[in-house]
């Protein structure tokens, strides 16, 4: 069967809150039946454009641009929660920031402990 890509770029930076820019890319290969879908139509039944309501595990994740998902009001949750399940869908999953920078970033853990 033919497969086709749907490829993304996204940025992230806070300025002083967070420290640097990083840039990111990704590659999805798709069925080559899929016309004009995005990410969010192929994967509807687990991945959503805004946060769900209510506490259900089976609710779709939020992936979305931080700045939709993230208010003082609400705080960081809904993109944790976005976190933890990309983590977990590439089995890393950690208990602290450490073990964490050190599964995706081990040659930055040094710089982290200065």
């Amino acid at each position: 069967m033919a497969m086709k890509y749907l490829i993304g770029t996204d940025e992230a930076g806070y300025g002083p809150n967070l420290g640097p820019l990083v840039v990111s890319t990704s590659v999805w290969q798709v069925p080559e039946e899929t016309d004009g879908e995005g990410l969010y139509e192929l994967l509807a039944d687990v991945v959503s454009h805004t946060p769900g309501r209510g506490k259900s595990p089976d609710r779709p994740v939020a992936m979305a641009d931080s700045k939709k998902l993230y208010s003082p009001g609400k705080g960081l949750r809904h993109l944790e929660r976005g976190l933890w399940a990309a983590l977990n869908a590439l089995h890393r999953k950690t208990d602290n920031w450490s073990d964490l920078f050190g599964s995706l970033a081990p040659d930055a853990v040094d710089d982290l402990e200065t």
